[in-house]
């Protein structure tokens, strides 16, 4: 069946047919009727050929901010370049804003430039990765009041604001560090943990769910310091506040290589079984020298992939979008590490 088909069947223009498809302007009732006749006798649309027809780009914004990771940031835009490739003929034109914010007048920034991007430019779809939570409302509002598809990569609120997050469940990522510990200390032991509020509650979620874990061996027992920042001199400070000889571990979800540059620095000669969750240079060259056993690590070269396919099913292929897609995530050791994990898109 054609859309000249469905037209003639319905008594209604080709070009009412086709603004239905198309996203044109169109009644909303009369749009339910054609879509509904077109599923009902196994209609599909060709995509790319109405890409061919079509005039403009659909310009997609994604602003991602310059993280603690700088490897987290580059695996995302790698899975982005990726998906840009894969869907080059449907003039897809994605626009990547790399940002700071580290302190508040950085974010109030990030949150300027979006609103700009929103207000000027008329994106077909947003994609934010660590947008405050005081600003995310703000911008789902006008998402939704001009019909713009929302994805946050690392905003923990999607489940209020029913946007779409892209990324892993960050309680079973603290439950795997923990299980991942325990088991090395063999179910026996002390633990501190090196505790820092992130505006976007990645942390918070992380350690809730490394104690959930922790609270199911009685042999276990777990400490907290809170942490100002995760400057080195902040993590000295508070290493040196406690008498790190009674622990057999130590945990951050963030920064985890500041805590070996203290027991190195101090000549602290005791053996700690140490598990990070970040992935940079400095982890990568710890995990080599066993400096810490392992890595629990998200997948963003994945979250890159497949925001910008949740976007293009949903423009092209009117695939509604989700609340949340979970991301798996990778236990990463020495062994498996050096052989290529990730895939290096260039």
């Amino acid at each position: 069946m054609t859309q000249k088909e469905i037209a003639d069947q319905l008594k209604i223009s080709r070009s009412t047919v086709a603004r239905a498809f198309n996203g044109g302007r169109i009644n909303e009732e009369t749009k339910k009727i054609i879509l509904d006749f077109a599923y009902e006798n196994g209609y599909k649309p060709n995509n790319l050929a109405q890409t061919l027809v079509r005039k403009n780009n659909i310009s997609i914004y994604v602003f991602l901010v310059d993280s603690i990771s700088p490897t987290y940031v580059n695996d995302i835009i790698k899975g982005i370049k990726v998906s840009e490739i894969k869907f080059s003929d449907y003039k897809f034109e994605i626009n990547i804003i790399q940002m700071r914010a580290s302190e508040e007048k950085d974010c109030q920034k990030q949150y300027k430039e979006i609103l700009k991007v929103l207000e000027t430019e008329s994106p077909k779809g947003l994609i934010v990765s660590f947008i405050d939570d005081t600003y995310i409302k703000n911008i789902s509002d006008l998402c939704k009041l001009k019909k713009i598809p929302l994805i946050t990569l690392d905003t923990i609120n999607y489940e209020k604001e029913k946007n779409c997050h892209i990324g892993p469940d960050y309680i079973q990522m603290g439950s795997l560090t923990a299980d991942f510990i325990i088991t090395g200390l063999r179910e026996t032991g002390k633990i501190l943990i090196l505790n820092f509020e992130d505006s976007c509650n990645i942390n918070k979620m992380r350690v809730k769910g490394f104690l959930d874990f922790s609270k199911n061996f009685k042999d276990i027992k777990v400490d907290f310091i809170n942490l100002s920042s995760l400057d080195q001199k902040d993590f000295d400070k508070a290493l040196s506040s406690c008498n790190l000889l009674e622990y057999d571990s130590i945990y951050s979800s963030f920064k985890s290589e500041n805590i070996v540059t203290y027991l190195e620095t101090n000549k602290i000669k005791k053996k700690y079984f140490l598990i990070a969750n970040d992935l940079n240079e400095d982890i990568k060259n710890l995990l080599y020298k066993r400096k810490i056993s392992g890595i629990i690590y998200q997948r963003p070269f994945y979250q890159g992939i497949i925001s910008i396919e949740t976007i293009f099913n949903y423009l092209i292929k009117k695939i509604p979008i989700p609340n949340k897609i979970n991301i798996g995530i990778d236990i990463l050791l020495k062994e498996n590490l050096s052989i290529g994990l990730y895939y290096d898109f260039k």
